[in-house]
C-alpha cells in the first residue's frame, strides 16, 4: 500500500508540472493543459488522504476506489483507440488541385504566433508557393488577454515573410475549430465565392477534427500537417480526444 500511495504522488506531481510547463511555453489554456493538472491534484490529495489514514478502513471509501478503477480502464480504451485515429490521419494527402488554403489558428503570445502557430504558419507559407494562384484564409479570433486577433497576427506574419497581402484573407470571429471553417465558408459565400476543394494547414494531432469539420460543412478537404514540440503531444492528445467527443455530438451546421 505505502509503495501505492507513492506511485500516486510521483505521477500527481508530474502531472502538475508537465501541465504548468505547457501552459508557460504556449501561454494558453485548455482542457489539453487543465485536466492534467486537476488529476495530479486528485492523486496528490488521495495520497495525503491515506496517509492520514482517514478513508483506508471505510468500506465506502474502498468501493468507490473500485468503481474510479472501472471507469479509468474504460476511458483509457476508449482514448487509445481515438488516439489512434488522431495518429492514422496524421499524413499529408496527395493534393493536385485546391480552391483555396485555410491556415487554422493556434493561439498568440505578446501578439506573436505561438510555436504551434509559427509551424503551421511556415508551412503555408510554403504551401503559399506551390499554389501561387490560391486565396489563402487565415482563421482565429481574439483570446483573453490577446491585443489582436489570430488572424491578425497570423497576417501580419506571412506578409513579414513574402506573401501577397492581397491573396490574405482575415477571419477574426472564431474561437473554435468549428467556427474556424463555419465562419470561413460564410465569408466565402459574402464574396461569391463556391469554392469547395480547401487545403487544411493544422498541427498533427488537430487534422483529424479539422478535416472531419471541414466535410460535414461541405469542403472537400485535403491536410497537410506541421508538427508540435514532442512534449506537448500527451496536452494535445487529451484534448483532441474530449474536443472530437464534443464535435461529433454538437459541432454541427
Amino acid at each position: 500500500m505505502n509503495k501505492k500511495r507513492h506511485i500516486y504522488f510521483i505521477i500527481g506531481i508530474i502531472l502538475c508540472i508537465h501541465s504548468s510547463i505547457v501552459f508557460i511555453v504556449e501561454g494558453s489554456v485548455n482542457f489539453g493543459s487543465v485536466l492534467p493538472f486537476i488529476g495530479g491534484l486528485f492523486l496528490i490529495c488521495i495520497y495525503i488522504l491515506n496517509k492520514k489514514e482517514i478513508f483506508i478502513s471505510n468500506n465506502l471509501f474502498n468501493f468507490g476506489k473500485k468503481i474510479i478503477k472501472i471507469f479509468f480502464i474504460m476511458w483509457l480504451i476508449s482514448f487509445l483507440i481515438i488516439t489512434s485515429f488522431i495518429i492514422k490521419e496524421a499524413n499529408d494527402d496527395e493534393i493536385k488541385e485546391i480552391d483555396f488554403i485555410i491556415i487554422l489558428g493556434g493561439g498568440i503570445k505578446k501578439n506573436e504566433p505561438s510555436k504551434t502557430l509559427k509551424k503551421r504558419l511556415e508551412l503555408g507559407e510554403h504551401y503559399s508557393k506551390k499554389f501561387p494562384k490560391s486565396n489563402i484564409y487565415v482563421s482565429g479570433g481574439k483570446g483573453i488577454g490577446e491585443d489582436i486577433t489570430e488572424a491578425e497576427a497570423m497576417k501580419k506574419y506571412l506578409t513579414d515573410n513574402g506573401v501577397n497581402r492581397k491573396r490574405i484573407f482575415e477571419e477574426g470571429r472564431a474561437t473554435s475549430t468549428f467556427e474556424n471553417l463555419k465562419f470561413t465558408k460564410e465569408l466565402l459565400k459574402e464574396d461569391r465565392k463556391d469554392y469547395k476543394k480547401v487545403l487544411i494547414i493544422t498541427s498533427d494531432f488537430h487534422m483529424l477534427r479539422s478535416k472531419f469539420i471541414a466535410r460535414r460543412i461541405g469542403f472537400k478537404a485535403y491536410g497537410k500537417c506541421s508538427n508540435v514540440p514532442f512534449y506537448l503531444y500527451p496536452n494535445m492528445f487529451l484534448r483532441e480526444y474530449l474536443a472530437l467527443i464534443k464535435t461529433y455530438i454538437f459541432d454541427r451546421v
